[in-house]
Order: C-alpha cells, then structure tokens, then sequence
C-alpha cells in the first residue's frame, strides 16, 4: 500500500529515491494525448440482442474523455495533499432502445496505491460526482451511473510505475558481482503544487562466485 503524509524514518531516507513531477508535467502528457494520440473512449459491452441492433445502428454505449465541454476541461490540480482531476466527457447510451447522446463533467481524484508483489504503482480514480448535460432529468441519474460504471470497469485501475521502471539491478564488474533493490514502499507527498514519490528501496548484493559454488554444491 502507498502511505501518503506519513514522515519518513531515518532508515527509510537513506534509502529513499523521489522523483518529482508538478502539475505542469501532469497537463503536458494530457495535452499531448488529446493532440497526437486522440480522445481516449471507453465501450461497455452489449448486453442482449435489442442493444446490439440498436449498437449496430450507431450507438456503441461508450464514454469518449474530451478537453473540454461547455467550459469543464480535463486537467489535473495538486492541493491540499490530494490529485484532482476534473474530466470533461462526452458519449451515448442505449436506454431501452432509444440512443441518448450526452455530454458533461466528472469531478475525481486519483488515489495511488502500490502493489508490493507486483512492485507496480497504481492510480485509482475515485469519482466524486458526476453532472451529465444535454439530457432530460429523467435520464440524468442513469447517464451519471453509466459514467461511473465505465470509469470504474475500464479505466481503473491505471498502472502508473511498472516494475521494469522501478527495478535497480548494477553490475559491480571490479567485484564481479551485481547491486540489486527491490520497491519496499513507495509514500506519496503533495505540498506546492508537486506531487513527490517517496520510492523506499530494499538493496541486496549478489557475488558470482558465490553462485558458482552453489551450483558446485548441487552437482
């Protein structure tokens, strides 16, 4: 689990590697994927035959995220120790067989969470309300629920840090031997507008020789 606003021990500093990213790198990589990579749309699958003929017909059921919609925008905001990240949103839904077309805002924030086993750190984006426009009153609580549907089973959880990226594994050639460390934790800080990741390491040290007895050993 990742521990955010817990102080550091003396230990866990001296083995502690913080990587630093502020809001503006956060917006950039936004900005990037809505200009060179496209709108990132998220399909829920059909269920029965009448949703299907009316999929086929031109309504896929899905939830396309958008820079911008009716003056909401899609960005993240560092404050008051947490990650908010306030998504614009468009898309269309199959009510009973009618296409409802429907656009707005969710208001989030996104939770890390680091999984020791898999030395992977995780984003979970936890909604907080959703305000659906261009539909009748009557449809908006179901649209706010299918929203809240697609977020939760398609875009969650985001993988943030794989293992290969969090991995130390140095060659000591002169010793003939290799420095390797592995994730204990990682402790998240968010003061001024920065988030900092607190990545404590484990190190453990490896001679081949000692290998090359063990497998003497076993022969």
């Amino acid at each position: 689990m990742l521990c955010g606003g817990r102080r550091l021990e003396a230990g866990e500093a001296a083995t502690a590697a913080i990587i630093t990213l502020d809001e503006r790198f956060f917006n950039s990589v936004i900005e990037t994927i809505f200009r060179e990579v496209g709108e990132p749309s998220f399909r829920l699958a059909a269920r029965g035959a009448t949703i299907s003929r009316v999929q086929d017909a031109g309504c896929p059921s899905q939830v396309t995220i958008t820079p911008e919609q009716n003056g909401a925008r899609t960005f993240v905001r560092l404050a008051e120790g947490r990650i908010n990240a306030p998504l614009a949103f468009a898309g269309n839904y199959n009510v009973f067989g009618r296409c409802i077309n429907f656009r707005g805002a969710a208001q989030t924030n996104v939770q890390l969470l680091f999984n020791r086993e898999r030395q992977t750190l995780y984003g979970q984006i936890n909604v907080e309300g959703i305000s659906p426009e261009g539909v009748s009153p009557a449809f908006a609580g179901l649209i706010a629920l299918f929203v809240q549907r697609v977020l939760n089973d398609r875009v969650n959880p985001i993988e943030v840090l794989r293992s290969d990226q969090l991995a130390l594994n140095l060659p000591v050639q002169a010793a003939g031997g290799a420095l390797r460390a592995r994730v204990r934790d990682i402790r998240a800080e968010i003061a001024d507008g920065a988030l900092r990741l607190h990545i404590i390491y484990d190190f453990n040290g490896t001679r081949a020789q000692a290998a090359f007895r063990s497998a003497d050993v076993r022969r």
